[in-house]
């Protein structure tokens, strides 16, 4: 089980574990109730989010990128999301997710 570890703390397994199989079946339990895209969107999400939690210079990179694209926003009924601003947020909530795996495996950032 030691490919499920992040850090250097191999003790906390069990954390990991437990926290991407409850990923996993509520997954399995969305498909039923969700379109199948719409699952497949929220798991991209999701392993993107991860992705920027190993590597967070990526988040750094995407929002480079994309800092010129002025006007490709996202239309949610009358909420108007700019591009740049997802991926901010995105690139917070893997920040946030980095710290709080590393508080609970009591390893160095």
């Amino acid at each position: 089980m030691n490919y499920l570890v992040l850090g250097k703390n191999k003790g906390n397994n069990w954390i990991l574990t437990g926290f991407l199989s409850l990923v996993f079946i509520l997954f399995l339990a969305l498909f039923c109730f969700f379109p199948p895209l719409i699952v497949l969107i929220v798991f991209l999400g999701f392993i993107l989010l991860f992705a920027l939690a190993i590597k967070p210079e990526i988040g750094l990179y995407l929002m480079i990128l994309f800092l010129p694209v002025i006007n490709l926003n996202f239309n949610f009924y009358n909420l108007v999301i700019p591009l740049i601003d997802l991926i901010t947020i995105a690139v917070l909530a893997a920040y946030f997710l980095r710290v709080f795996y590393y508080f609970f495996t009591h390893s160095q950032l």
